[in-house]
């Protein structure tokens, strides 16, 4: 057993949860309790069933409780990108990434199964830690008893009835497990600052600090909401172009400061390892920024570098990839075809793809030789080649196509018009962009406010310090805490950074593009953008910045060199 020797235990916890089976109760004919109050949604390549008054009571909990929830599911990342959207979560919760494709297959064995081991090593790591775990395949009876015996007092089981799920009296169990939020902390915002006006009021002696402090943060959270949102996107080319078009459709005030990286393509002929530096580096220049969300526009990278670009900035800034829309074609249960460049088409990563989602369907990989290549160039007859040969390729009974590489988007009308002619009939478009910039979006708004919330709580507690002490202790305090509001809600920029140096050019109104680099170095966006019509969108949104000309017309000219995915 391994417990705190002296007993003091945290007051938070962690809340591991499982999805099947738990909040998607499998269909079972004939169980009464199985389709009372449920729903069905579709995520993933499933349909899920679902009550969505247990979805809200979880959040309940969590927002009451001093808890935070972490999906533990062999869902994964689509957790964030596709469940929570699907069952109609407020917030988006940390993930624990599924290693290997081992999915439950070693429920029964703790020392063999990614979950266990990942829930064991978290609690030995500090013997102080609480946590609740969620799950139906904790009806293992090796693995349940391994986990009683070990850590008695500081893990709570939940193990639902996989027919049934997560139910009324589960949560019963999960809250009496978990501490009380602070009173301060469990009001909603409205409530916080109603409480902030009376504690003003009955303590006159510090009406002008708690005022001060009030208004700094009212004005911080205000203008938090009221900002566009600023989001940073990285590539190796052009194959984010049409990823921040997208984003500046949705969000037409957006800010975007884009990362290319001449000096390392193609992505698709490097190591893992030195994928996963790369894209770190040009995140890193992105995060200079501040940015509310960073995406990562490129396929190749997304499933190299993901995971470790999240381990390195989540919480402070969501990260988001990158998949082709294999789901979307096997949807339509029709032949489709896959366009990618050379190296994706032959990768074992597309062959996974396409099984998962497409099991059973004809599909057909056409690799679409030097497309990209023609499209980083701007070439009108290159581009025409490699359509035309791709085209070529592409069986005549597909209904769809789906762009595989991040580049293809940005001559989608010719590709149309190309296998139009070719296998004689309209082709449907598949690509990512306006999804990705859909979930990008809703990442930004659900980490704004928990921003807000955080923020505001940090207010109400100094209040209620302010009114325990006496008058210059309070005033002190609150001081402190005003100037500590202050560097929150507005941070002034250095060099490349912040939130408050990029300048719109004269004329320019909308959205910005605020910076780009090229493999590190600051510079304007390449010209070859004016070929393609999402590129001349977004060079009219460029802020024009004499800090980028150095060195610009080499980066400039090194942005059309190849890339493949």
């Amino acid at each position: 057993m391994d417990e705190a020797e002296d007993g003091a235990l945290d007051r938070h916890a962690t809340v591991f949860l499982d999805v099947d089976g738990v909040l998607n109760s499998y269909p079972v004919r004939g169980l009464r309790y199985y389709r009372e109050g449920r729903r069905t949604a579709h995520a993933w390549r499933f349909a899920l069933h679902y009550r969505p008054a247990i979805v809200r009571a979880l959040e309940r909990v969590m927002r009451t409780r001093e808890a935070t929830l972490v999906w533990l599911s062999t869902w994964s990342h689509r957790c964030t990108e596709e469940l929570e959207p699907a069952l109609g979560f407020r917030d988006t919760h940390p993930v624990v990434p599924m290693p290997d494709d081992s999915y439950n297959r070693y429920a029964g064995d703790p020392h063999a199964w990614w979950k266990a081991r990942h829930v064991a090593a978290w609690l030995d790591e500090d013997p102080r830690r609480r946590a609740v775990w969620v799950d139906d395949d904790l009806a293992s009876p090796r693995t349940h008893a391994y986990f009683a015996q070990r850590y008695p007092d500081r893990l709570l089981m939940i193990v639902p009835e996989f027919a049934r799920g997560l139910t009324e009296s589960h949560l019963r169990t999960l809250r009496r497990f978990l501490s009380p939020r602070r009173r301060s902390r469990s009001r909603t915002l409205e409530g916080r600052r109603r409480l902030l006006t009376r504690m003003k009021t009955e303590k006159s002696t510090t009406v002008k600090t708690s005022a001060q402090e009030s208004s700094v943060q009212e004005s911080a959270a205000r203008a938090d909401a009221a900002r566009p949102p600023r989001v940073g996107l990285l590539d190796s080319g052009l194959g984010l172009v049409g990823f921040a078009d997208a984003i500046l459709t949705q969000a037409p005030d957006a800010e975007l400061i884009l990362a290319m990286d001449p000096d390392n393509m193609p992505y698709g002929s490097l190591t893992p390892e030195r994928l996963r530096e790369v894209a770190e580096n040009s995140a890193h220049r992105l995060a200079a920024w501040e940015p509310d969300a960073i995406v990562v526009a490129c396929n190749t990278a997304s499933v190299h570098a993901l995971e470790h670009l999240r381990s390195v900035f989540e919480p402070r800034i969501p990260v988001i990839g990158t998949v082709p829309a294999v789901k979307t074609a096997a949807a339509r249960r029709a032949p489709f075809a896959v366009w990618a460049t050379t190296a994706t088409t032959g990768s074992e990563y597309q062959r996974r793809l396409i099984d998962a989602f497409a099991g059973g369907l004809p599909v057909t990989r056409v690799a679409a030789a030097g497309l990209a290549e023609a499209i980083e160039s701007g070439e009108e007859e290159r581009i025409r080649e490699a359509v035309a040969e791709a085209a070529a390729q592409t069986p005549e009974d597909v209904t769809s196509v789906v762009l595989g590489c991040t580049h293809y988007g940005l001559v989608g009308e010719r590709i149309a018009q190309a296998l139009c002619e070719s296998v004689g009939h309209e082709v449907e478009l598949l690509d990512s962009p306006q999804a990705v910039a859909a979930q990008t979006l809703r990442r930004v708004a659900a980490h704004r406010r928990q921003r807000a919330e955080e923020r505001d709580a940090a207010t109400v507690d100094a209040a209620h310090a302010d009114a325990a002490t006496n008058t210059a202790e309070a005033a002190a305090g609150m001081a402190r805490a005003t100037t500590a509001a202050a560097a929150a809600g507005s941070t002034s920029e250095t060099g490349s950074g912040g939130r408050s140096g990029a300048t719109r050019s004269s004329g320019t109104a909308g959205g910005r593009v605020l910076a780009t680099y090229l493999s590190g170095r600051r510079a304007p966006l390449p010209r070859v953008l004016g070929m393609y019509a999402a590129g001349r969108r977004l060079l009219a949104h460029e802020v024009q910045d004499a800090s980028a000309g150095a060195g610009a017309s080499t980066g400039a000219d090194a942005s059309a060199h190849a890339t493949d995915e």
